[in-house]
């Protein structure tokens, strides 16, 4: 039997173009997901990587919760809000403090927040803005500014907190005692 190069030259574009048809479909889509921005923008990047929301000022911590308000903490103040920018709930850092460093929205529906400064401490702030849970922190500077950031609660009610001078992350109770130290 003789194959004639037309026929071969058919059956490698039909093979072609088959395999071309399979990676396309059997390739599944790439993964993509919207975003916080924080820092210098505080923004909502979507899976098309523009901002699809934005939020003056700087920022320094935040989630974007479960019913899609966006919980902010900016160096003096922790406001959650809606998409349309209506503040729904907010806590103003105290006097005796210079900055805020933390916003967590809690399994209990509190708010935890750190305060910087003088007193450094952990709060867990209700939805009112009142004051149901206060721990002192144990920095090694009185310089606000590198005391903490980010903290933490953990799942057995304790919190995680690092300390930036220290190298240092402390986990305290909610007594105020520190429990643990993991060095960095």
């Amino acid at each position: 039997m003789f194959v004639r190069p037309i026929h071969l030259l058919g059956l490698a574009c039909l093979l072609g173009f088959a395999r071309a048809w399979a990676a396309e479909t059997l390739t599944p889509p790439a993964i993509r997901h919207s975003y916080l921005v924080l820092g210098g923008k505080t923004a909502i990047i979507g899976e098309d990587g523009r901002a699809e929301w934005e939020y003056a000022g700087g920022s320094r911590d935040g989630f974007v919760l479960p019913d899609g308000h966006v919980l902010i903490a900016f160096s003096d103040r922790v406001e959650e809000v809606t998409r349309d920018k209506r503040v729904v709930f907010s806590y103003q850092r105290s006097r005796e403090n210079g900055e805020l460093g933390t916003a967590q929205r809690l399994y209990n529906g509190h708010t935890l927040v750190t305060e910087l400064g003088a007193r450094p401490r952990l709060l867990e702030v209700n939805r009112e803005g009142g004051i149901v849970l206060d721990v002192p922190l144990q920095p090694e500077t009185d310089n606000t500014h590198m005391q903490t950031r980010m903290a933490r609660q953990l799942k057995n009610g304790n919190y995680l907190v690092p300390h930036l001078l220290a190298f240092a992350v402390k986990e305290y109770s909610p007594a105020g005692q520190v429990v643990s130290v993991l060095r960095t």
